[in-house]
């Protein structure tokens, strides 16, 4: 079964900006020059079909650390791509959305009487991480990998 979108590379390249040992700014800080921070993805045709607007699926979401004010101590990336599952989930469930034996009765119910129960939920099914350099409250870089920031599936809990 195909994914809704998948990741194909992620790929993050520091380089000192001369050769020879990592020295130290007046600030305590490592000099370092970010070249590139990049992620590549694989689209499916879905996202494309705006008839498809009301499925559940995944709809883009921006995060810009910059514009969230932490471009102090995040080194990079200062942004990426998060992604959102966003969409009504109406009976019948698809098998694709993987939805849980709760939410198909859920659903059954809501489709019976939607008054008396809500629809079941759009959410993300599978995530990803992303990795972050940034500056500890030591004033250490570091380099590390943050779990479930990327929605890479949706579906209907």
């Amino acid at each position: 079964m195909s994914q809704p979108f998948q990741t194909k590379r992620t790929e993050l390249r520091i380089f000192r900006k001369v050769p020879g040992d990592l020295q130290t700014s007046p600030t305590g800080l490592y000099d370092i020059q970010l070249l590139s921070c990049r992620s590549e993805r694989l689209l499916d045709s879905r996202s494309l079909d705006p008839l498809d607007s009301r499925k559940p699926g995944w709809e883009a979401l921006h995060v810009n650390f910059k514009e969230l004010g932490w471009d102090d101590w995040i080194i990079a990336p200062l942004d990426y791509e998060a992604y959102h599952c966003e969409g009504v989930c109406d009976f019948p469930l698809r098998s694709h959305l993987e939805p849980t034996n709760h939410a198909i009765i859920q659903t059954l119910m809501n489709s019976m009487d939607p008054n008396s129960t809500p629809p079941s939920c759009c959410v993300p099914t599978k995530l990803s991480p992303i990795s972050i350099l940034y500056i500890d409250s030591g004033n250490n870089v570091v380099y590390k990998q943050y779990e479930d920031m990327v929605v890479e599936q949706c579906g209907c809990r």
